[in-house]
């Protein structure tokens, strides 16, 4: 796969970058940890400091378009974005049965 970083545009406030970048060469949408990975080496950030706000491709398209915020720390990432936005793309605890 092949990312290109479309905008890049930094944010003072939030301590933060704003990504926007697109990504090329698959057969099925990646998965958002492939994502993360690839833009993680394409910006050189840690893992944990990176939040994927949406992945679009659209139908039928071998192309998608990223939304992402790279912050400065992992504190300041978890203190300024909602939790759920961490916990996206992992498995989901298995139920125990009764």
């Amino acid at each position: 796969m092949e990312v290109k970083i479309v905008s890049k545009k930094q944010n003072p406030l939030f301590q933060r970058s704003e990504v926007i970048a697109s990504i090329t060469g698959f057969n099925a949408t990646p998965s958002r940890k492939e994502v993360a990975l690839l833009l993680c080496t394409e910006l050189k950030c840690q893992a944990d400091a990176l939040v994927l706000r949406e992945i679009h491709q659209p139908f039928g398209s071998k192309t998608a378009t990223i939304n992402a915020f790279v912050y400065n720390s992992a504190e300041t990432a978890k203190k300024t974005e909602r939790g759920y936005l961490f916990q996206r793309g992992n498995p989901k605890a298995a139920a125990v049965p009764a």
